[in-house]
């Protein structure tokens, strides 16, 4: 970065008749005589002022005029040191810290100086920034706690900082992505505050960002988990359902796990005179690539031998008549949709999410009659035509 001086110049006659130094010999000054180079703030974050050192005029006066130049003199004297010099700072000024070296390189015109008695003999100075103040650096992520509302891939993370740091409680805050975070993601967190607040306090920060792995967290359960014990809770439950007086206990709709056999009779006219409750599959559906639904599903047959004992219902009944016997099977499926893996690794649901849909033969059905086992899955399959399908057998 070269300085350059523009100030109207006196002739060199005018100049050698009015200062009476013409003839002498030449005091010789460096390039430190010429510059001065003051340095403020903190390492750092220092800044470095270089310009021309005015000490100088009253030197030329004392050491070439024995002190003695007027007022107009020592102006003559200024007006050659700012025109016949030009210097050159090699380095940065700005952002400073202590150690950091300035050069500054003069270029004089020696000939012209002649007239004022002087000459520069070495030019070039290099200045070690030194004595400034260290400044603190603050860890602002130090005591910042990040967690996560909600469930994966449904995250949304809270930021609060848990330190006693009173600058940093004050003076920081901290910012994120708001919403729509999943395990596996990366989380970039960053610190805002003002620097000018930060370099008045001495402060500088180690960092502004941070990344952040997004574990751990409460996520929808996918279908390699072991839902063991989610079938166990499914098993009982069924069971629990089919136990009334000793009498099957037949359900109902989604939702309404009420008895049709309350009385042991099968829609008033067929009796069940034994039942046997037994699971036949297990399916779990899930959606992909991101799992925002777990459903698990077991369905179950209830096969039934029963006894018809009422003409009055369905004209005849296919030709049974009273006191016929035959076989019927009812299929039903416990499920829960949403499962929720924990961070420890357990399956975890709402009881009250638990839910029952029916299924029937030809002797009696409210969705769909006539149907085996493949139906009813096909069944469910169409109620899930958004989800991927894991038979676990």
């Amino acid at each position: 970065m070269k300085i350059k001086k523009i100030i109207a110049m006196l002739s060199a006659s005018a100049l050698c008749i009015a200062l009476t130094s013409c003839g002498k010999k030449l005091v010789n000054y460096t390039c430190d005589d010429y510059i001065d180079i003051d340095v403020s703030g903190a390492s750092g974050k220092a800044e470095a002022n270089v310009k021309f050192d005015r000490d100088l005029i009253s030197k030329v006066n004392m050491d070439v005029f024995e002190g003695k130049a007027d007022d107009v003199q020592l102006a003559q004297i200024e007006v050659y040191l700012y025109s016949a010099v030009e210097y050159d700072i090699v380095g940065e000024t700005k952002e400073l810290s202590n150690g950091d070296v300035i050069t500054v390189v003069l270029s004089p015109d020696n000939e012209r100086l002649k007239d004022i008695g002087i000459s520069f003999s070495e030019t070039e100075y290099s200045y070690t920034v030194s004595g400034l103040t260290e400044p603190v650096t603050l860890d602002l992520f130090k005591d910042v706690e990040v967690t996560f509302e909600g469930i994966s891939p449904y995250l949304k993370p809270k930021v609060e900082y848990i330190g006693s740091d009173e600058f940093i409680k004050n003076n920081v805050y901290y910012s994120t992505d708001a919403y729509g975070y999943k395990n596996g993601d990366t989380l970039k967190l960053t610190a805002r505050y003002n620097d000018y607040t930060f370099e008045e306090n001495n402060y500088i920060a180690a960092a502004d960002e941070k990344e952040i792995p997004v574990e751990g967290n409460r996520e929808y359960a996918p279908a390699d988990s072991d839902f063991s014990e989610i079938r166990k809770y499914l098993e009982d439950f069924a069971h629990g359902l089919m136990e009334k007086d000793s009498n099957p206990y037949i359900l109902g709709y989604e939702n309404d796990a009420r008895a049709f056999f309350e009385d042991g009779s099968y829609n008033e006219t067929w009796k069940v005179i034994k039942s046997e409750i037994t699971p036949k599959k297990a399916i779990v559906y899930t959606t992909e690539p991101d799992i925002t639904e777990c459903s698990f599903n077991l369905f179950w047959a209830i096969d039934m031998e029963i006894e018809k004992i009422d003409e009055s219902y369905g004209g005849g009944d296919n030709g049974f008549e009273i006191g016929d016997k035959t076989n019927s099977t009812i299929y039903f499926c416990t499920y829960i949709n949403d499962i929720i893996r924990e961070p420890d690794g357990t399956l975890s649901f709402d009881e009250d999410d638990v839910k029952v849909i029916t299924y029937a033969t030809s002797f009696w059905g409210p969705d769909y009659v006539g149907c085996d086992l493949d139906e009813v899955v096909a069944a469910r399959d169409g109620e899930k035509s958004n989800c991927v399908k894991t038979d676990l057998g």
